[in-house]
């Protein structure tokens, strides 16, 4: 019964179905150490879908801690649920309690997860101490190295980051879990496409764009992923390549579309599309899409300059000359709150002269 429900919860996702197979191994005995303990982590998994269940996996551990004391392992899984929901407190004192008694070995996984955790939550003093630790117990598991990418993203160490994503891609090569290890591996590409597209690599950066969308597209299209911000960020880090690198407008915009449809938001992507729709005549759209980025943006002068052009294609010049007007307005107020002007040497005076 145990091994079918572990196949129920780890491979199936069939939470219900395990349920039901310890639930049966649990009536015999519901003191049983190794039910207690898979229902508490099938409860657990199950709740990234129904948040109830929380409170199930909670009473099993607990009483798991009841009837066999503080046993490390289940400790580590209280952790599990402390930081599944959310109670960042919880996960400080017990974190405090395990790594004050030497004897007791880190669990990996659930230290990985941990510094993930600590990293959402801008905890970031204890971020690469808590993985660390997890990686000297078990250097292969993907999770540290993307979480270590992540903390050195933050703290600007583009080296680091390098390493940390370039050995995480190395460890999910033969991905196994759509849920997590697929995204992460997304995920990964994304950045390493950013790392060299800082650095001006942009066949590389397109690579690493590429495989990403590869795993995007593969896994939408048999119903395993559905549409996320994160997956239309790729589309846009593409369809910037095709916008200033190529300068295919035709295939950014498509890049650019599919972005929106995947919830990525931007007001720059809404200025790309506008321009774009400029660029093909389509005066109707691009107004849509210039409004938008006016909107989100304030007083934009590139915003109100495109809104304003494209009312004159359309030969509302009423409307275009009222935004001329604001335009010209606004440009001369900070033109007049700058003492001395050295638009050799100032970028920004150039830029408003021009």
């Amino acid at each position: 019964l145990l091994d079918y429900a572990d196949l129920e919860t780890n491979y199936l996702k069939d939470y219900p179905k395990a349920d039901e197979k310890l639930k049966l191994l649990l009536e015999e005995d519901f003191r049983d150490y190794d039910g207690l303990l898979a229902s508490g982590d099938n409860y657990l998994e199950w709740a990234k879908q129904e948040s109830s269940h929380f409170e199930d996996a909670r009473f099993a551990y607990a009483s798991l801690l009841e009837f066999y004391g503080d046993k490390e392992e289940v400790m580590f899984r209280m952790l599990k649920y402390f930081i599944r929901t959310n109670q960042l407190e919880e996960v400080k004192k017990l974190k405090m309690v395990l790594e004050s008694d030497e004897k007791i070995k880190i669990d990996p996984e659930i230290y990985a997860e941990l510094g993930g955790y600590l990293l959402d939550q801008h905890e970031y003093d204890e971020v690469t101490d808590t993985l660390f630790k997890a990686m000297k117990v078990n250097a292969d598991i993907p999770d540290i190295h993307y979480n270590l990418a992540r903390y050195f993203n933050h703290v600007g160490d583009t080296s680091e980051e390098y390493e940390a994503l370039k050995n995480t891609i190395e460890l999910l090569k033969d991905k196994t879990n759509p849920d997590k290890d697929v995204v992460m591996l997304i995920d990964s590409h994304n950045r390493m496409g950013k790392y060299y597209w800082n650095r001006k690599e942009y066949p590389k950066a397109e690579e690493h764009y590429n495989l990403a969308l590869k795993d995007v597209e593969t896994f939408q299209k048999h119903n395993i992923l559905g549409k996320r911000e994160e997956f239309g960020e790729v589309y846009y880090n593409l369809g910037d390549i095709y916008y200033y690198i190529e300068g295919n407008l035709d295939t950014s915009f498509s890049r650019y579309k599919k972005a929106k449809e995947n919830y990525y938001k931007n007001p720059e992507l809404d200025y790309k599309l506008g321009f774009i729709n400029y660029a093909r005549q389509r005066y109707g759209q691009a107004l849509l899409d210039f409004s938008k980025v006016a909107e989100t943006t304030g007083n934009n002068p590139n915003a109100l300059y495109s809104l304003a052009n494209t009312l004159f294609e359309r030969k509302d010049y009423f409307a275009a000359q009222g935004y001329y007007l604001h335009l010209l307005d606004m440009l001369e107020r900070t033109k007049d709150n700058i003492p001395y002007l050295r638009i050799e040497e100032n970028p920004e005076h150039r830029a408003l002269l021009e």
